[in-house]
């Protein structure tokens, strides 16, 4: 089965990385500081697509993922996966995170998903997808 997964990392340079690996749709939390904003979209992607975290290995890309996790709707979990890359991946210069990790270590954790991509034909949106996503309709403003 072909299908798109929107892929959820900690920072810009993590994005970078994770683009240059093959992903199409990448977002990022900023570390911890947007994490409660970003959570509400990924609740509501949920219901849509598959999302896929993929932190830093350590303890504040725990701590985002745990909240993630403990804030999605019960029901869309299912739809919710965790990538995780060995800290000895990494590390670079001392900084530990995902944009430290070598480019090829990066693609290896991803691959399982990236395969899942290969050849997908992409969908146009409808307006109902704009609706479940709270991009239009009553209280998209809000947004």
């Amino acid at each position: 089965m072909m299908k798109r997964f929107l892929y959820v990392v900690e920072g810009k340079t993590d994005c970078d990385k994770v683009k240059k690996s093959g992903c199409k749709y990448v977002i990022e939390t900023n570390g911890f500081g947007s994490v409660s904003r970003e959570t509400i979209f990924i609740n509501e992607v949920l219901a849509v697509r598959e999302v896929v975290l993929f932190f830093d290995p350590d303890g504040s890309g725990k701590k985002i993922f745990e909240y993630i996790e403990n804030h999605v709707d019960q029901e869309k979990k299912k739809n919710l996966h965790r990538i995780e890359i060995k800290k000895n991946l990494a590390v670079k210069k001392g900084k530990v995170g995902v944009a430290e990790a070598r480019l090829d270590s990066v693609k290896d954790c991803l691959k399982e998903y990236l395969k899942l991509e290969e050849n997908v034909e992409e969908e146009e949106l409808s307006f109902n997808d704009l609706v479940l996503l709270n991009l239009t309709g009553p209280n998209s403003s809000d947004r």
